[in-house]
């Protein structure tokens, strides 16, 4: 009898730590940013010139990066060269992504100044502390980036060695 009742109590406890062990692996599933990274090309096009760049989104648990590399081609045969890693931080909260720029890299081969990038690219992107907001939806193998519910970027993902 004795040792029905703790079997009963040992089953309780059991079935409480399991409980609570699947109650904390949902909630923290629902609330933790699973990571990717994609890659999308933009191409960028006045009367003067063309701009052609790879973007390269990686985002972990609550910070990333997106590197810009390509490069202008005028009219006239002058080139240059963007080369670029923004750094950031964002809390993600369902679709939506708001990101905040940290540190901004300027790579030897960059070759842009300010005002060029402030032609091409959003604050974000040169400047620190600069904010931009995304929604990301997957869909199938790619991420489609809205910017303003504007859908602006077909990001296709990359896997790890990529």
């Amino acid at each position: 009898m004795k040792l029905n009742r703790y079997f009963i109590v040992l089953i309780i406890f059991l079935t409480t730590l399991l409980v609570a062990i699947s109650t904390y692996r949902l909630y923290r599933t629902k609330e933790s940013h699973h990571p990717f990274t994609c890659r999308t090309w933009l191409t960028l096009v006045n009367d003067n010139s063309s701009v052609k760049v790879v973007l390269k989104f990686m985002f972990k648990k609550g910070y990333g990066t997106v590197s810009i590399n390509g490069r202008e081609n005028d009219n006239d045969g002058s080139t240059r060269v963007v080369s670029r890693m923004i750094y950031f931080i964002f809390k993600q909260d369902g679709n939506f992504y708001p990101l905040t720029s940290k540190n901004i890299v300027k790579l030897p081969d960059d070759n842009v100044d300010s005002a060029w990038m402030e032609k091409y690219f959003p604050d974000f992107y040169h400047k620190t502390e600069q904010d931009l907001y995304m929604n990301i939806l997957s869909q199938g193998g790619n991420n489609i980036i809205f910017v303003d519910p504007i859908p602006l970027l077909v990001c296709k993902t990359v896997l790890p060695g990529q």
